[in-house]
């Protein structure tokens, strides 16, 4: 029970290289459902990459902000 806990405040990094290519399916389903919202299509690419709505809303943030950049690496 305790190890179940300790794991729910997990947070996964992703690469740069993920986070571009989830900006690009987010292109691909926008050309093809051109008349989805905004929360219908990243409840879409969701579903379709496997990464969180939450993770989603951040990369297109980063790449609003043109920061999109891989997280620090530990040593």
């Amino acid at each position: 029970m305790a190890e179940n806990l300790q794991s729910v405040g997990c947070k996964q990094q992703y690469s740069s290289q993920t986070k571009l290519v989830a900006l690009r399916v987010r292109e691909y389903l926008r050309s093809l459902h051109p008349l989805l919202n905004e929360g219908e299509l990243d409840n879409e690419l969701a579903v379709a990459t496997g990464i969180s709505v939450r993770s989603l809303q951040r990369f297109k943030r980063e790449a609003k902000d043109n920061c999109v950049s891989s997280p620090p690496s530990k040593r």
